[in-house]
């Protein structure tokens, strides 16, 4: 969702990440496309309740949380799926390899 809603702003010449009128900020956002919210995000929490987020607003905030310990089963997960797995701790890209001891 959003490499379409920066094209989409790139192409009227707008600033595709920090958009300066509330008009700007609807460019290339798309709130239904064939009934669904191409935004969102829905899953189950552990209460088995249904959850809605919107992905372009709202940001999920893990820095300092130890999935490791924590959420194994979820780790593994992201782990296995994340696109530039060696940007993870302890990767080849990740940036504390560049940190001098």
């Amino acid at each position: 969702a959003l490499e379409k809603i920066v094209e989409k702003r790139r192409a009227q010449g707008v600033d595709p990440v920090n958009p300066t009128s509330q008009k700007d900020d609807l460019i290339g956002r798309s709130t239904d496309v064939e009934g669904q919210n191409p935004e969102t995000f829905t899953f189950f929490t552990r209460d088995g309740k249904e959850e809605t987020i919107n992905v372009v607003d709202e940001v999920l905030y893990l820095i300092d949380y130890d999935m490791v310990k924590l959420l194994p089963p979820l780790y593994e997960d992201f782990v296995n799926n994340f696109k530039l797995p060696d940007c993870l701790p302890g990767g080849q890209q990740c940036m504390m390899n560049a940190v001098n001891i």
